[in-house]
C-alpha cells in the first residue's frame, strides 16, 4: 500500500472545493475480463456471453466473477452493496457468413432482467460485416445480485454470427457504498 505524506495542503484559487475526509477510496468488488475465444451466436437467439477468461482477468474478491456472471459477494462482516459502474463491449462478426449482417444487439442484465441495452440495425437490404457495441451504466446492487452480458444477432442468409475474442470485454466496480 502506498502512503502520501505532505507538509501543506492548500486550496487552489480560493475555490472552497478542497476537502479531505476518511472516505473509503477502494472500489471493490471489481472485475474485468476479455472473451477467452470466439463465441458463436445462433441467429435471432438471445445468448449469454460466456467464457470471459482471456487475457487480463482481474477479480477482487476472487470469488465474485466466474467468467460469465458477476455476483455481488455476501459477507457477515462487510457490506458490498452500493452503486456500481458496469461496462461491456462486444465485437460481432458476420464475415464468415456472407458479410450480410442485419442487426446486432447487446444488453447488460441484472438478475436476468435488462438494465441497459444497445442495438445496431439496418433497413432496405443494407448489410454489414463487423459491429462493435459498447455499453455502460450505473446501477445499485446488493449482496447476491448477478450481472451478465447477453447478445442477439441476425444476418440476411440465416447464418450464425460470432462474437470475436478481440474487442469483447466485460467489467465493473463499486463506486460508492450504500
Amino acid at each position: 500500500m502506498s502512503e502520501l505524506k505532505v507538509d501543506i495542503l492548500q486550496e487552489v484559487a480560493n475555490s472552497g472545493a478542497f476537502s479531505i475526509n476518511t472516505m473509503d477510496l477502494t472500489h471493490t468488488p471489481m472485475w474485468y475480463a476479455r472473451l477467452g475465444s470466439n463465441q458463436t451466436v445462433t441467429r435471432n437467439t438471445v445468448t449469454t456471453v460466456a467464457s470471459f477468461t482471456g487475457g487480463s482477468t482481474i477479480t477482487e474478491p476472487s470469488t465474485c466473477f466466474d467468467g460469465t456472471t458477476f455476483t455481488v459477494p455476501e459477507s457477515d462482516t462487510v457490506s458490498y452493496a452500493g452503486s456500481y459502474f458496469i461496462f461491456a463491449q462486444t465485437q460481432t462478426e458476420f464475415s464468415s457468413i456472407g458479410n450480410d449482417g442485419e442487426n446486432a444487439f447487446m444488453a447488460i442484465h441484472k438478475n436476468g432482467s435488462e438494465i441497459a441495452k444497445q442495438k445496431f440495425s439496418v433497413v432496405d437490404e443494407k448489410h454489414f460485416q463487423n459491429v462493435p457495441l459498447h455499453l455502460e451504466c450505473i446501477n445499485t446492487l446488493v449482496a447476491g445480485d448477478t450481472i451478465t452480458v447477453v447478445v442477439q444477432n441476425a444476418d440476411n442468409n440465416g447464418g450464425n454470427a460470432f462474437i470475436q475474442q478481440t474487442g469483447t470485454n466485460f467489467g465493473g466496480f463499486r463506486l460508492t457504498k450504500v
